[in-house]
């Protein structure tokens, strides 16, 4: 098995879309010799933040020199991007090797049942790998939900719900409270939960908390933050509560994302309360050196092209008010693509505010038929160009663009991220 065999392999379990249950990560883990259970885990859900607040907290962690893993998704550029230890992806070998592990259970469990998805065989994978690396601790992002998503057969020293807000209708409920109880089915008997969630949504993670003797931390009431300033490379802010740091850094842009850096702090100081030391340098340098590309991600300045995977209403709404606050420009020419199942118009209803010119295109996979949100456009009184292939639409915009324009790219990050192989011709596997 070469690596494009063991890719197109694992790819093929897409077709089993998205499941939630725990039933097969239990049997394909029990078959590895559950690798998870040597292995210390933070464990993140969310609506929006979640993978920036895994990239800054398995920053800190490995610059106080603990060996981390950090497992998430969707990838941006490749496959190996989900799963690595340290900021080194896992090689392409190490791929193939797994995949050559994984086969024969898969086909084991499809020979009497429907069997794993794509999703579920990762996670195990990923698990495997880790166990395999002796790591010090796993940083773990939730795919969808939490009480059945695939990551949830791990006892985590620390439980994180970044925020809640309604996505994914179908599958986690139509209400913040439906929503809630899915996410906060990743809390465990006397662990410690960090979130930044509000009204409906915390009362629910409060009841959870207590019904199962959960400590929580709440961003907001135990750590509070207070941005500073900003510019296109760096934002400052203050952060104390149950801490006190004082000014910190991070190099993300829009205000949201200080709120992420107050939630990955929350996780540091739970893990202290764990009794693991993990110095104050630590967390300053560990924020300075957290990267996460594709939101509000610059990659080029004549013109401003900025890349932000905000793939629902809130999402939308913290990229148009950071567009707003923290950028200086002359037209906006939006390119979008937007995954099946979203909240169209609530979605571009948002980002109208702020677009100039709109290219509404599709990417590969799950996207939605593009008259359906060029319709809604059309409502909110906009004028759409429609481009059918991504590279395409980009091409179009870098050539409609001025240099004190700024071309947006945004509504998946499958749209981010086929966009941004583009621009830097990267790798597309």
């Amino acid at each position: 098995m070469d690596y494009i065999q063991a890719i197109t392999y694992l790819y093929s379990l897409r077709k089993s879309g998205v499941e939630l249950r725990l039933d097969y990560t239990r049997e394909l883990l029990s078959m590895l010799g559950n690798p998870e259970s040597g292995l210390r885990f933070v464990h993140v859900a969310g609506t929006n933040g979640k993978g920036s607040v895994c990239a800054m907290v398995s920053s800190i962690l490995r610059s106080d020199g603990y060996r981390t893993g950090l497992f998430t998704s969707p990838h941006l550029n490749r496959f190996e991007e989900r799963i690595s230890i340290n900021g080194m992806f896992i090689e392409r070998d190490e791929v193939i090797e797994m995949v050559e592990r994984m086969e024969p259970l898969v086909e084991e469990i499809k020979s009497r049942a429907p069997g794993p998805t794509f999703f579920e065989v990762v996670t195990a994978m990923a698990l495997s790998y880790f166990a395999g690396k002796n790591v010090d601790f796993v940083v773990l992002e939730v795919g969808l939900g939490g009480r059945l998503d695939a990551t949830n057969v791990v006892e985590p020293i620390v439980s994180v719900i970044t925020n809640i807000a309604v996505d994914h209708q179908r599958l986690l409920g139509d209400s913040i409270k439906e929503i809630a109880m899915e996410k906060a089915g990743i809390i465990k008997e006397g662990s410690v939960l960090v979130t930044g969630a509000e009204g409906e949504a915390l009362e629910v993670i409060r009841d959870v908390c207590a019904e199962k003797s959960s400590e929580l931390l709440i961003v907001g009431r135990d750590i509070r933050y207070r941005r500073v300033n900003s510019d296109l490379e760096v934002q400052r802010f203050y952060l104390n509560g149950i801490c006190d740091y004082g000014e910190l850094r991070i190099p993300f842009l829009g205000e949201h994302q200080i709120f992420n850096a107050a939630v990955a702090v929350g996780v540091i100081e739970a893990m202290r309360r764990k009794g693991l030391l993990i110095s104050e340098d630590s967390v300053r340098q560990g924020l300075k050196e957290a990267r996460w590309p594709g939101r509000l991600e610059i990659i080029s300045r004549e013109p401003m092209v900025v890349l932000d995977g905000a793939h629902n209403p809130d999402g939308i709404r913290a990229l148009k008010n950071s567009i707003l606050k923290d950028f200086v420009y002359k037209r906006v020419i939006l390119v979008i693509g937007i995954s099946r199942g979203k909240a169209v118009p609530e979605m571009v209803k948002e980002i109208s505010q702020i677009a100039d010119v709109v290219i509404v295109t599709r990417f590969e996979g799950n996207s939605i038929e593009p008259e359906i949100i060029i319709e809604e456009f059309r409502n909110n009184g906009k004028e759409v160009v429609l481009k059918d292939r991504i590279p395409d639409a980009v091409n179009y915009a870098m050539n409609k663009a001025g240099n004190e324009d700024m071309v947006l790219i945004t509504g998946s990050l499958f749209t981010v991220g086929e966009a941004r192989r583009f621009l830097l011709g990267e790798d597309v596997k």
